[in-house]
């Protein structure tokens, strides 16, 4: 801790340099090649209230009282109504500290220090593609490539008062972290991530009064950088101080390994010029020039992190296929677990006796009936393994339609156009990822959908009118 007299706090980079260069060749009249490289810079991430510096004392200290008696008295030959008090007041606030013994004692408890690099470096991603363009038609063309980036500097907060080993079964974790009465919550840009796709499309330019994209994306992510903002639904690190960030390097909280999106329109043959209905007049008017189109999308699920439960800061030793069925849990290694008769279901998504627990760190002797390894040779046998332990949650699919029409208003270019959109034609569920436990008959249950509120799960259909002049 020192004393800055840097009202920003922390030290801006001024010289971020963000050099990109892009180039096309055409091979021959059907093949053109595409490239690019370039580096991005990010913003600072948004860490919410909780890890802001400003949350630290004395500019922010949080205090309780609870009086006992829990009541005022009258006491006329004491100058009125009497309350029980800390010495604090609206008047002091914790002022009254500096004078009040009660008071000091109350506002001692400052317990969380928040804290930030000073001289953090701003989050960069290095961003790199290279693809093949061919023609297979005039109209229609095919495109397969790779895209990837490379990223460092990224934010994360930590717990950066652990004990530097793992916490001995029954031992007090605060008598073992290196001040014994913080927790000490750093903010830092350590991370690092990588993304890595082949991506390819079929595009068809309109003619006949039909046109289409369609793309698919084999990917994966991968980052150590946990979001500063609800890490916990994830897992969150194990412990940094001992293992390093590199240890729970792995699948990224929005990898998504298979994509698949198909969008046309097309023009309905109905009307003047078309092959039905082809006559000029009311008919026209009312069904002629009506388009339509449609958006498919399909892709695989997210990853579902897991921790062990045996003990805290630790992952699961995964031995068989989380999606398989059956086995017999080990009493010392998977207490309560529940293996599964049938996966991919939403009572159970998923096989919890695929994965065991990792041997606890005690005192005491090594004792495998237990699952208790001695802290004397236990090393880092108790956090798990490397890298973060997942499971693949869920995928969906999806069918988002549109009906329209523009009817010309002969004042000044104006036009009026009527649409019907239906979101998720098919009324099909799309279910979030399930509970992430490995013990409990219910701990792998699908209890929600993946889509609400903005995006609402069930099917919605909208019909709207836009004037355009």
């Amino acid at each position: 801790m020192q004393y800055s007299s840097n009202e920003s706090l922390v030290n801006p980079r001024k010289l971020n340099f963000a050099p990109r260069i892009g180039l096309a060749y055409q091979l021959d009249q059907r093949n053109v090649v595409r490239a690019g490289v370039g580096l991005f810079y990010g913003g600072l991430e948004n860490i919410g209230l909780g890890l802001n510096l400003a949350n630290n004392a004395p500019f922010f200290v949080s205090a309780n009282f609870s009086p006992t008696p829990p009541q005022c008295y009258n006491v006329p030959t004491q100058g009125g109504v009497l309350c029980p008090t800390n010495g604090q007041t609206l008047e002091t606030g914790f002022g009254a500290a500096a004078t009040s013994a009660a008071a000091l004692a109350n506002a001692a408890g400052i317990g969380t220090i928040y804290a930030n690099d000073q001289n953090a470096k701003t989050a960069l991603t290095t961003a790199y593609n290279l693809s093949l363009q061919h023609s297979l038609s005039d109209t229609l063309s095919f495109t397969v490539g790779y895209q990837g980036n490379q990223s460092k500097h990224l934010r994360m907060s930590y717990g950066a008062n652990d004990y530097n080993a793992a916490f001995p079964r029954g031992a007090n974790g605060q008598n073992l972290q290196p001040f014994h009465d913080f927790y000490i919550v750093n903010v830092a840009n350590q991370g690092i991530g990588r993304y890595d796709s082949l991506q390819a499309k079929l595009d068809k330019r309109y003619s006949n009064g039909f046109n289409f994209s369609a793309g698919y994306t084999w990917s994966h992510c991968l980052d150590d950088a946990f979001g500063p903002i609800g890490q916990s639904a994830y897992g969150g690190y194990r412990n940094p101080v001992a293992l390093g960030f590199r240890y729970d390097y792995g699948a990224c909280t929005q990898d998504v390994r298979n994509r698949l999106t198909f969008a046309p329109q097309y023009e309905l043959p109905f009307g003047h010029g078309k092959a039905f209905l082809n006559r000029s007049g009311v008919a026209d008017a009312v069904l002629g020039d009506w388009k339509t189109s449609f958006i498919f999308q399909a892709q695989s699920g997210n990853p579902i992190f897991l921790t062990s439960t045996n003990q805290g800061s630790s992952y699961p030793i995964r031995v068989s296929d989380p999606f398989g069925v059956g086995g017999t849990a080990d009493p010392a290694t998977q207490p309560n677990f529940q293996c599964a008769t049938k996966t991919r279901t939403l009572q159970q998504w998923f096989n919890p006796c695929a994965f065991k627990n990792p041997p606890q760190a005690t005192l005491g002797a090594t004792d495998p009936a237990n699952n208790l390894i001695s802290s004397a040779t236990a090393g880092l046998i108790p956090f798990g393994p490397r890298g973060r332990q997942s499971v693949v949650g869920p995928g969906f699919y999806k069918i988002d339609m549109s009906l329209f029409k523009t009817f010309a208003i002969p004042f000044h270019e104006s036009a009026v156009q009527l649409r019907a959109d239906a979101f998720n034609v098919l009324n099909h569920p799309t279910f979030g990822n399930p509970n992430s436990g490995l013990s409990g008959s219910s701990s792998q249950a699908v209890n929600s959908t993946r889509f609400s509120g903005i995006l609402p799960d069930a099917r919605v259909i909208q019909v709207s009118a836009r004037l355009s002049f």
